[in-house]
């Protein structure tokens, strides 16, 4: 209580808080960048964290599926070093990877929940693919697909960096790619232009079309970032999705 009390008077000289009505009466909101303070008829009845996120990640894919939770975050490059090692399983690749990029950020954002994604690619042979760069490499990669079964791990860590706490997941997703002719393969290259991505394909758009069939618990990890299992990564943090984060 005498906390909560410290932290209202400090609001109320940075001339932080102000009123607002509510379906229970009257509430003082009070911002100070990690936590919203609600006061109803001048009586404490609850905190609310309002945990600042960040994505440690430049994919345009993953800030496109992070926005979709209608979560205020950042977007941050971080420093780490992705080097594939071959001797790596790919399970323990995406995690030590999306780890990684989480806590290359730490000392940037000291308060903030970092969220961190990987995603490597393993062909029907065993083989992790990386991304194409050009169109020759993506045609021979989906050449290498076409009728196949292949394997994409997605990697999601959250590590709240005030206090160190991290929690990592990996999801599985088995993709069987359709019989596919080189007519197709690069009429394909040629309107989506896939040349960013794991196994030579955008399931976002036209790629859906190279599919035969998809087993996954989360489809939005093969697009990079698993929101279903971030959702509940995250309400462990204490940020619900479907709740006012904001006033």
């Amino acid at each position: 209580m005498l906390e909560l009390a410290a932290k209202l008077f400090e609001a109320f000289l940075q001339k932080k808080f102000f009123l607002k009505s509510g379906d229970m009466g009257y509430y003082v909101i009070i911002y100070k960048r990690s936590f919203l303070l609600k006061f109803k008829y001048y009586h404490i009845l609850e905190e609310v964290f309002m945990r600042q996120l960040v994505l440690a990640s430049t994919s345009p894919y993953r800030r496109e599926l992070m926005a979709r939770l209608g979560l205020p975050f950042e977007v941050a490059d971080p420093d780490f070093d992705e080097t594939l090692e071959q001797d790596l399983s790919p399970e323990l690749t995406v995690k030590l990877f999306s780890r990684g990029k989480a806590r290359s950020l730490l000392k940037a954002f000291p308060d903030a929940l970092i969220i961190g994604s990987d995603q490597v690619f393993v062909n029907a042979r065993g083989a992790i693919m990386g991304k194409p760069g050009d169109f020759e490499t993506a045609r021979r990669q989906l050449r290498g697909l076409s009728g196949q079964r292949s394997l994409f791990y997605t990697g999601v860590t959250v590590i709240d960096a005030s206090t160190g706490r991290t929690q990592t997941e990996v999801v599985t997703t088995a993709v069987t790619f359709r019989t596919l002719d080189d007519d197709e393969i690069c009429f394909y290259l040629r309107h989506d232009q896939p040349f960013d991505c794991a196994g030579a394909s955008k399931v976002e758009g036209l790629g859906v079309a190279l599919l035969e069939k998809l087993e996954t618990d989360d489809y939005t990890a093969l697009i990079g970032l698993p929101l279903i299992r971030l959702c509940h990564m995250l309400e462990s943090f204490g940020v619900r999705v479907l709740a006012e984060n904001t006033p």
